[in-house]
């Protein structure tokens, strides 16, 4: 009967074991078994790349052996045997494994497999596991893998993980990397977790810039308003003309959520400095378009400023009620207590009767402000 030497390395601390098994005995080893007691210890072993590994009795081993030094072996063996019909084995027994010797020996015969598929796993050990050398070792196998040719997987652990110290490994693995699937989980994580969105952050700052507008300008557009609204968070960040433009765009959109809208108006009035100032004032005051200048009035209060106080402050006497009523909105937004007396002055206006319950509320505002722009 053919003799197979198995011997492991000295992990942990352990000294190097030897057992000299048969085929047979291998399958069914059982450490309470008396004849593998019996079993002699070799004196030596040869090289693990010498010899004929029996890959469906290590997988055996590996799933149902009492004996965490066996099972540690069979799993060091087969990611020794370079057989991809290993890897979901020992995938399965490393989701069920409670040894960390024994997932720590797992883990690294994934990496010596290269087994990509078992990233989402692994991403999930180096995050969730409780023994510190095992996410260690869960963090060098990752590092093992090239990430452009797992980029796939790192993907299905960030879109198919509930945790979301999970998604940010996940994502901080191929965050940077220039690949257009890159992209699509860069604006999923726009909207994600504080933690997760710091990296997504990160790495679209990095971008060459007509990258990352391209991509932000796809994020604005996105159906989620989280999402939206981290997309304005960036472009806050990026500070440039082109992402002043960006903002305009969605500022000028007659629906939009309230939690966006607050956003990017915040934004708006950190970039103003890249927000040519004359044609929106242009714009609050052009003849026959009601509309379009009362929303240049309430961009005028985002944007802030000595000309747009003046601007606001004249168009609070315009004939048409609409435009006074954005004038005063607009003034509350700039907070400035030069608008309190033609405010109070407005009160005293039959003609204003209609928006008394603007002009007073704006006082208010101007009168306690609050940190919200």
């Amino acid at each position: 009967m053919d003799q197979l030497r198995l011997h492991t390395l000295s992990l942990a601390g352990m000294m190097p074991i030897a057992l000299t098994l048969s085929h047979q005995t291998w399958v069914g080893l059982s450490v309470a078994s008396p004849a593998v007691a019996q079993q002699t210890v070799a004196p030596a072993a040869p090289a693990a790349t010498d010899m004929r590994l029996p890959v469906p009795g290590l997988i055996e081993a590996l799933a149902h052996n009492r004996a965490f030094k066996v099972r540690m072996q069979a799993a060091v063996y087969l990611g020794r045997a370079h057989d991809e019909k290993a890897v979901a084995p020992l995938m399965a027994a490393l989701a069920a494994e409670n040894h960390n010797l024994v997932r720590s020996a797992i883990i690294e015969a994934l990496a010596e497999l290269s087994a990509t598929q078992s990233i989402p796993l692994l991403v999930r050990l180096q995050v969730q596991d409780p023994d510190d050398f095992v996410r260690k070792e869960a963090q060098r196998a990752l590092d093992h893998f090239d990430k452009n040719e797992a980029l796939p997987h790192f993907i299905a652990a960030y879109t198919d993980a509930e945790d979301a110290e999970v998604r940010r490994a996940a994502l901080t693995y191929v965050a940077e990397l220039a690949d257009p699937k890159v992209g699509p989980v860069l604006i999923a994580a726009l909207g994600d977790s504080p933690a997760v969105f710091q990296v997504a952050r990160r790495a679209i700052v990095a971008m060459r810039p007509e990258a990352a507008r391209a991509l932000l300008a796809t994020a604005l557009d996105h159906r989620d308003a989280q999402i939206r609204r981290g997309a304005i968070e960036v472009l806050r960040a990026m500070h440039d003309e082109q992402a002043g433009v960006l903002l305009l765009h969605v500022y000028s959109r007659d629906l939009e959520a309230d939690e966006v809208r607050s956003a990017v108006a915040g934004a708006l009035r950190e970039l103003a400095e890249f927000v040519p100032l004359e044609p929106v004032i242009a714009q609050a005051s052009a003849p026959n378009d009601k509309f379009g200048r009362g929303q240049a009035l309430r961009l005028l209060g985002v944007l802030g400023g000595p000309k747009a106080q003046a601007t606001l402050v004249s168009s609070l006497d315009d004939a048409d009620l609409y435009v006074r009523g954005n004038a005063v909105i607009a003034l509350g937004l700039i907070g400035n207590e030069a608008s309190v007396a033609p405010l109070e002055k407005m009160l005293t206006d039959p003609a204003n009767a209609r928006i008394d319950h603007l002009i007073r509320q704006t006082l208010k505002q101007i009168r306690q402000p609050t940190s919200t722009p």
